[in-house]
């Protein structure tokens, strides 16, 4: 999960420095106090839209649109060289974005004369660690999709592959430990959040991908059961409507057969004239729909 934070500070406060800043608001939500006012001749002067990227191409991209240099801090204990963590259990690490790095040497280099031009290729090729299988629909699937996450074979039930072999071969990681961290879930641990030694990545993804398939199949079911009681809500409403419509036809019936204008007067009129069975079957229809009426209203 990632956290965002807001820090506000006066960026011409003289006794501000990169190392010690002076904040004026810390904290996970906006300030109430602070608010950001734009000129109203303002216009958009840059935007990025990035879909289906990682977290460091999406961080380089930032930086070349926006001008700026991204650098990436990971606290150290300074007496044992090893990561400090947070009361969360996770590194404490941290990315700045900075609009100069490095220091003013007096040294520069003119094309033509030093050099005659400058090229950047990136190949990533080797050190892909992670792919990402995206869902493919098909109308024959399973609600119409397919998805690596249901195979038998993907014990992890995410929908994508990891794999660190260029790290491994090239010793920056330590096999063992990265089995330890993929596969072995440390002992006694009930939540992702009391790991310490072991992570067992593929355990707790397995455990994760596993419930939430259950919730979405209930969802699922709930949301199958909700369509069809909302589509027999609209027949039995149908139902009700037709029901008053023809209720109001048998008391006007009523009604005019016992040349009377309320029901009561009708049923006195049914005691004065009992050869008359008419009116009376009318009553009786009258109050069979008031019992589908209630039936449809519940």
């Amino acid at each position: 999960m990632v956290n965002t934070y807001y820090y506000y500070y006066n960026h011409s406060d003289s006794n501000n420095t990169k190392d010690n800043i002076h904040y004026l608001y810390k904290g996970i939500e906006p300030s109430d106090t602070y608010h950001l006012k734009r000129h109203e001749d303002s216009s958009k002067f840059r935007s990025i839209s990035i879909k289906e990227s990682n977290r460091f191409n999406i961080l380089q991209e930032i930086a070349e649109k926006f001008e700026c240099w991204v650098r990436f801090y990971t606290y150290h204990d300074s007496s044992t060289g090893e990561i400090v963590y947070d009361e969360d259990g996770r590194p404490k690490k941290y990315i700045v974005f900075k609009k100069e790095i490095g220091k003013e040497t007096g040294l520069s280099f003119e094309y033509g004369i030093d050099l005659n031009n400058v090229r950047r290729t990136v190949n990533s090729d080797k050190i892909t660690t992670k792919t990402i299988v995206k869902t493919n629909n098909n109308e024959f699937a399973p609600d119409g999709f397919c998805t690596i996450s249901r195979s038998d074979e993907n014990y992890s039930k995410a929908n994508y592959i990891l794999n660190f072999d260029y790290y491994c071969s090239q010793g920056l990681i330590d096999v063992n430990i990265l089995t330890n961290d993929l596969y072995v879930p440390e002992n006694g641990a009930t939540s992702y959040s009391e790991l310490h030694d072991t992570i067992g990545l593929y355990y707790w993804l397995h455990k994760f991908n596993t419930e939430y398939d259950e919730k979405q199949t209930q969802i699922s079911d709930y949301e199958a059961a909700k369509v069809k009681l909302e589509a027999n809500k609209v027949v039995f409403e149908d139902y009700l409507t037709a029901s008053k419509q023809q209720d109001q036809e048998v008391l006007n019936n009523i009604f005019a057969l016992s040349g009377t204008s309320t029901l009561e007067d009708a049923k006195a009129y049914i005691v004065a004239n009992p050869d008359n069975d008419t009116v009376q079957k009318y009553i009786d229809i009258h109050y069979t729909l008031l019992k589908l009426q209630d039936t449809y209203q519940s």
